[in-house]
């Protein structure tokens, strides 16, 4: 089994990957093209509703830079351009519904990384390509603090399909995300979610009154 599979493998069993020594990056996702199937697979169980279509080419992508990134956390001998150089990522061609799910599969697990990485010097490569990815990557990156020079993170995608917009809400609303709730389609969509019961996600009614008292008439706590 080859260092990528074992890393997925650990990852999908029990949130405990396990990454050899760099510098060696995986060229190829050569033997994990069944494990990421299956992890499509499994998450029907659990999407709410139907599941966009999957990118095999995209979950491949992920994969392999998931596991460079907690291999250059790890291994702190590596000069800073060196890191640089392995987590440096092209553009997608197409980050529409179908790829931000199928990306999602692996990068779910990005907030663990990064929580992770927020130890290691501000500027530092790795913590540096995590807020990237997670400004490019907003369903997988709930909870985490987007780059301010990068703008908002684009929604689009997620936001047509429902059952993305539905899971990225749900994300947000159970983390209090207030980076997320910046967005104003998304403090209202998470305010609609909740209906006549907001008080299910008391942590978040700050957000709501704060950010836009003009258009959320909340229920106070008192009555």
């Amino acid at each position: 089994m080859s260092a990528l599979a074992n890393f997925l493998k650990g990852l999908f069993l029990n949130g405990n990957p396990v990454v050899n020594p760099g510098p060696e990056v995986p060229a190829a996702c050569i033997d994990c093209t069944s494990l990421l199937r299956e992890a499509y697979e499994r998450d029907a169980w659990h999407f709410p509703g139907p599941q966009p279509s999957f990118r095999i080419d995209v979950a491949e992508r992920m994969a392999i830079w998931l596991y460079t990134a907690a291999m250059v956390y790890a291994d702190r001998s590596m000069t800073p351009e060196l890191s640089m150089q392995l987590l440096r990522q092209t553009e997608m061609d197409e980050a529409n519904g179908a790829a931000h799910y199928s990306a999602d599969l692996v990068l779910r697990h990005l907030p663990a990384l990064h929580e992770l990485a927020t130890g290691l010097a501000e500027g530092d490569p790795v913590l540096v390509s995590l807020r990237e990815m997670a400004w490019r990557w907003p369903l997988s990156s709930v909870g985490i603090q987007k780059p301010a020079e990068l703008g908002e993170p684009d929604l689009t995608a997620l936001q047509s399909h429902p059952g993305l917009w539905r899971l990225f809400l749900d994300r947000v609303i159970s983390v209090a995300d207030s980076d997320s709730l910046r967005d104003r389609s998304t403090r209202s969509a998470s305010r609609n979610s909740l209906g006549l019961h907001p008080d299910l996600a008391i942590q978040l009614l700050p957000y709501w009154r704060d950010i836009e008292p003009e258009i959320l008439e909340l229920p106070s706590l008192s009555q």
